[in-house]
């Protein structure tokens, strides 16, 4: 069974073999499904306009069912376009735009996952957990506050959990420092903005 190193130096140098095919829209690696249940074993994944009978294809528009001794799986996803327009409001919203928690600017829906049969977004700790500063329960926007997301209309969902971000850092005594974040701080609070700045020193 082809590990995961394998089969993502494999992917390049088969995609546009692949790409070729006239019904394959994008190439990734993920797990196989078998009779409708994921697998553990790694494949490249074919996404397809459709996925059509084997008998309605030529032996040149087949993906081959392995390349190089990796298998592959087809999974159909339909046409695949390009946003425009990332910053915008999405429902559904998929990967790739604005989301962000309440107090921050705005940042990207990395993309869904399912847990305990229950479905959660998922996205850096800085976009959805405030870099740390956030509490469970928090609202969480699409799009992000800097694209125009409001609690009132476009709340998506609750931060339910997060990793802590570990800063390898020390107090500052440097008082330059400290004093042009205070300056800049007290700036930010007067026009609205919710950002903020900390001073720190970090470890080489």
């Amino acid at each position: 069974m082809a590990n995961l190193e394998d089969v993502r130096k494999l992917l390049p140098e088969v995609r546009s073999e692949l790409l070729g095919k006239p019904n394959v829209v994008a190439t990734g690696v993920g797990y196989k499904v078998s009779a409708g249940k994921q697998t553990e074993e790694l494949s490249i994944i074919c996404s397809v306009e459709t996925k059509k009978a084997k008998q309605a294809l030529s032996e040149r528009e087949m993906v081959p069912p392995s390349v190089q001794g990796v298998t592959t799986d087809v999974y159909p996803t339909g046409p695949i376009y390009a946003f425009q327009d990332p910053t915008g409001r999405f429902r559904p919203a998929p990967g790739g735009v604005s989301v962000g928690h309440e107090l921050i600017t705005a940042g990207t829906l990395g993309c869904w996952v399912k847990k305990n049969d229950k479905h959660y977004i998922l996205s850096n700790n800085h976009v959805l957990a405030n870099s740390n500063d956030a509490n469970i329960g928090d609202r969480i926007l699409q799009p992000g506050p800097y694209d125009g997301g409001t609690v009132s209309n476009d709340q998506i969902a609750t931060l339910s959990e997060f990793i802590e971000i570990k800063f390898n850092e020390t107090v500052n005594p440097c008082q330059f420092a400290n004093g042009a974040a205070a300056v800049l701080n007290f700036l930010a609070r007067m026009i609205g903005s919710r950002s903020r700045l900390k001073s720190v020193r970090t470890q080489a």
